[in-house]
This record gives structure tokens, C-alpha cells and sequence, in this order.
């Protein structure tokens, strides 16, 4: 079984230093291979992902460009924290640790190859959000979300952030996942 590494960004009771100790072994020790396919067309990707609810209008090769060419294997980490944080914290929380956001080409490359639908039993589930690609769109700014809804079903679409306000101020509430790839 494939297991993609979840750091907790916060750990309660804990001194900083066992805490960074905690992190830094899951960072060199935990993650996700996959092969990112950059001769693959846009919607190529897209329908290797298999989104049952299908993808956001919004999320389509003219916003989100995709630049590279060939195949390219990268480590994939999922960022957990277990508190509201700006943007710019967990963008420097992964640069502290050698990982850096993902963007979209990372997440068609993930979706495929791991089990992000949950087990209809455990009722646990999240987001995953995808902080390296960007769209600004009337003053807006959006990055892409995998989510799972209450059917349990799996969708793509854009996260809209507050209107006027740069992806840098968003406060994240703890549920989501960010996805990062390692530097």
C-alpha cells in the first residue's frame, strides 16, 4: 500500500524542539513518489484523475498554464496543521523544511496513484489544497482544491480567496491538507 506522509504542523504539549525533531524525520523519511507527465495534454491529465463530480469550469489550461516537457519524478508530501494559518506561514513553514507548494501538474500526477477517497465508514476526510499555482481573475485570486463531498464523491475545483486579498492573506481553517513537493 502507498502511504503519503500527513505533517502535522502543530503539535500540542510538545517543546519545539522535539516538535522540529518529529517533523524533520517524517520530511526525509516520508513521501510519495509519482511521475509527473508533462507530454500529457491538460485534459489528459484531468481524466487520468477520474473526478466523479467532475472539474470547475475555472480550472482549464488557459488559467492554470502548465509548463514542462517529458517525465519527472518528485516527492509528494501532505501538510497537515492543526490551527488557522495565513498563507504565508505555511508557504514558509514548508521552505523551513526543504518542500516547496505543489501546483497543479503535481496533484493530476497524485490523484491517480493514491487513495485520497476515504473509507465510507470512518467519515474522515479533507481537502487537499494546491498552493503553487495561482489564478488572479477580477481581483480574485484562486488556487485549486481536490475535494470529497458528503456523497463521498471527488471533485476538482478552484478555492476562491477573499475578494482583493492576495493568496499570501488567506487564513486556512486546520481541515485541509496542502500538498507540497520536496526541493
Amino acid at each position: 500500500m502507498v502511504t503519503l506522509t500527513i505533517l502535522a504542523g502543530s503539535f500540542k504539549n510538545l517543546k519545539k524542539e522535539d516538535e522540529m525533531g518529529i517533523i524533520e524525520y517524517l520530511v526525509k523519511t516520508k513521501s510519495h513518489k509519482v511521475i509527473v507527465d508533462y507530454d500529457l495534454t491538460f485534459s489528459e491529465m484531468v481524466k487520468r484523475c477520474n473526478f466523479d463530480t467532475g472539474v470547475s469550469d475555472n480550472l482549464n489550461e488557459k488559467n492554470f498554464i502548465i509548463n514542462g516537457t517529458g517525465r519527472h519524478e518528485c516527492e509528494l508530501v501532505l501538510v497537515h496543521f492543526r490551527e488557522h494559518n495565513p498563507t504565508s506561514k505555511i508557504l514558509e513553514y514548508m521552505n523551513e523544511h526543504g518542500l516547496e507548494a505543489a501546483r497543479l501538474e503535481h496533484l493530476f500526477a497524485l490523484v491517480p496513484t493514491f487513495p485520497i477517497r476515504p473509507d465510507p465508514k470512518s467519515n474522515q476526510f479533507f481537502h487537499i489544497i494546491v498552493l503553487g499555482s495561482i489564478w488572479k481573475n477580477d481581483g480574485n485570486y484562486y488556487c485549486p482544491i481536490v475535494y470529497v463531498d458528503w456523497g463521498l464523491q471527488l471533485g476538482l475545483d478552484c478555492s476562491a480567496h477573499d475578494e482583493g486579498r492576495h493568496t499570501q492573506d488567506r487564513i486556512w481553517d486546520p481541515i485541509p491538507r496542502f500538498l507540497a513537493v520536496r526541493k
